[in-house]
């Protein structure tokens, strides 16, 4: 749950930018960014708690402006998408559509639920849902 919450603090204060410099890789960390058809392929059907230091790119391409995305977002890259299951309000004030998100997995977990790739926290067994609020 700390991690769970590390991870939001971390995309809350980072905010959007219309353009964005890669930084140099850590060689004492190093991370491999794939794409999201990748992120698709690799891990389509299943839940999977992500352990290694995978990070994705993309575009926001929703808003809950109009209630229509209950506390989630999506962004896409080359035609595929994700939807981030944040757990924060007024997302499309810090996320604005076009602007890009940069998102390091590690720590979380993908499901595929109602048809979509899922990016959030491995929920309790108990609450039928494969994923959680990044803020739970």
């Amino acid at each position: 749950m700390i991690k769970a919450t590390t991870i939001l603090l971390v995309v809350l204060f980072m905010g959007c930018y219309d353009s964005f410099d890669m930084p140099l890789p850590d060689r004492n960390n190093p991370s491999t960014t794939i794409t999201i058809t990748e992120l698709k392929r690799l891990y389509s059907g299943t839940v999977h708690d992500i352990e290694s230091d995978i990070t994705i790119k993309g575009r926001v391409t929703s808003s809950d402006r109009e209630a229509n995305f209950h506390r989630t977002f999506t962004i896409e890259q080359g035609g595929a998408g994700v939807e981030v299951v944040a757990g924060i309000y007024d997302i499309h004030r810090i996320y604005p559509i076009g602007c890009t998100v940069i998102i390091k997995l590690k720590g979380l977990s993908i499901s595929e639920g109602f048809g979509v790739i899922q990016i959030g926290v491995h929920s309790e067994t108990s609450s039928g849902y494969d994923l959680d609020y990044l803020g739970s």
